[in-house]
């Protein structure tokens, strides 16, 4: 189990479980948890043994949980898959409905989804030409616009059973976005698309 998000209420996690069959990385499906414990419950089944689904983000209503699915065509894993095609898109499961509907894909593909706080915009990635760049997405028009193109290269045409892109988050107040590219912590500022990177040291030992 990986890349776990909090219901709103705190009662329940959902995270992508990991599942492997004769090629050894293997495809994800979506699983809840309530916090006192138990097997779980599966909220998604994987299309095959080798196409992935992961990047859960719990939407702040408790409704809808969006995700990423491999969708390239022919039912397999291969390593020459072309990103500015479409690879993966991205779905949102309905927790009152128990169905999935497709959000968002097109050329250059579309993952990594994070929802804003107040449900009206829809953080996501996708590959344009030979850059991986950060989109929002307003969710009751369908507009879809470009705000941040420094992004380190994204894993579509590699196994990404840990995520495509790693996470980034909404501040509270949805005027932000905390993430992370190029060795560091950063700050979009939707307002103005600026940038500001967020200082930080590790005392390790490795």
């Amino acid at each position: 189990l990986n890349n776990a998000v909090w219901s709103a209420d705190d009662q329940y996690l959902v995270a992508r479980k990991h599942f492997t069959s004769t090629r050894s990385l293997g495809a994800g499906e979506l699983w809840m948890y309530h916090i006192s414990g138990g097997n779980g419950v599966q909220l998604t089944k994987r299309k095959n043994d080798q196409q992935d689904l992961g990047e859960p983000s719990w939407s702040s209503d408790g409704r809808y949980i969006y995700y990423s699915e491999d969708m390239y065509p022919g039912g397999y894993f291969q390593y020459n898959k072309n990103p500015n095609a479409q690879i993966y898109v991205i779905k949102r499961y309905d927790t009152v409905k128990g169905e999935s509907e497709d959000i968002t894909g097109g050329s250059g593909g579309a993952f990594r989804p994070q929802i804003s706080h107040n449900g009206k915009t829809l953080a996501f990635v996708r590959r344009v030409r030979e850059k991986t760049v950060m989109f929002l997405r307003n969710m009751a028009t369908g507009e879809e616009w470009p705000v941040y193109d420094q992004l380190n290269k994204d894993q579509q045409e590699a196994w990404a059973i840990f995520g495509v892109y790693p996470n980034f988050q909404w501040t509270p107040d949805d005027k932000q976005i905390i993430l992370w590219a190029g060795g560091h912590f950063k700050k979009l500022n939707l307002d103005n698309l600026s940038v500001s990177e967020i200082p930080f040291s590790v005392t390790c030992s490795q």
